[in-house]
């Protein structure tokens, strides 16, 4: 068996037509697709669990895993499946993807979402450089906000980076990737996929016991404005926790109000 995506063409729900691969990690895969029903442009989300799915596109879109891997990605397919119905209740909201439907087909389950227009903020950065703290913050503060309603639901995102919010064609930015969330209250809480991505997520992030909750977004979400401020990654939370030698945006010479500053810091 191949661990390969689904094919261009193929018909997910007898509506979703997939065109191409946008992004691939380590438990999804997302495809550009069209609603052929309304002629509608949307992002599908696939729960493929990197190393243990596999599929012969070519033969047949079902996944396929090894027996001892079945309990474990069913418990994955749940999780998914309820927390899409969780973020679902927040999609009216300005600063996040819309979830538009989701459901199991091919062994697996899908979320379908808004296709967003523009550019990751990561490719934004790269390309524009620094952005004064006073403009990021304006157009951070629509997503902030929701992101504070969204926790208030139990849901945390666990995934927040340049490379997971949009710079739409008019500016405004847009939270997307639902695919890491899950709830941080209740009997599930502590027991985690160790997930990390550096520079982005604090401690807790590398231990699957780690204790997660609204803070881990936050911290999150700081060192995500604190990039661009300062036109550069703050330093990992692994390194931080041994020698914590992060420079404040100040400190790097750019021009910033010192409330900003202590927000961010």
């Amino acid at each position: 068996m191949y661990n390969q995506p689904l094919l261009a063409g193929t018909l997910l729900d007898e509506r979703y037509r997939i065109e191409a691969v946008l992004g691939e990690g380590g438990f999804g895969v997302t495809y550009a697709a069209e609603n052929v029903r309304l002629g509608m442009k949307v992002a599908v989300k696939e729960l493929f669990w990197r190393g243990h799915s596999s599929r012969d596109a070519a033969v047949s879109p079902e996944v396929v895993l090894e027996a001892k891997d079945r309990a474990v990605f069913e418990e994955q397919k749940a999780r998914f499946l309820r927390e899409a119905r969780a973020i679902r209740d927040f999609s009216n909201l300005p600063g996040v993807v819309h979830i538009l439907d989701y459901f199991e087909a091919n062994a697996t389950a899908y979320i379908v979402m808004e296709y967003v227009q523009g550019e990751t903020l990561a490719s934004h950065l790269a390309s524009r450089g620094r952005i004064p703290a006073e403009e990021v913050f304006r157009r951070f503060l629509p997503l902030i906000e929701t992101l504070g309603r969204i926790h208030a639901g139990g849901v945390i995102h666990r995934d927040i980076s340049p490379d997971n919010i949009m710079v739409q064609p008019d500016g405004s930015l847009k939270l997307i990737d639902f695919g890491a969330v899950r709830f941080f209250s209740g009997a599930e809480e502590g027991k985690y996929t160790a997930i990390a991505k550096d520079s982005y997520a604090p401690g807790e992030q590398y231990d699957k016991n780690g204790r997660q909750g609204p803070w881990t977004d936050v911290y999150a979400l700081c060192a995500t404005i604190y990039t661009c401020v300062a036109g550069v990654a703050p330093l990992s939370a692994v390194q931080r926790l041994f020698l914590d030698e992060l420079q404040s945006p100040s400190q790097l010479g750019v021009e910033i109000a010192a409330p900003y500053e202590a927000v961010i810091m």
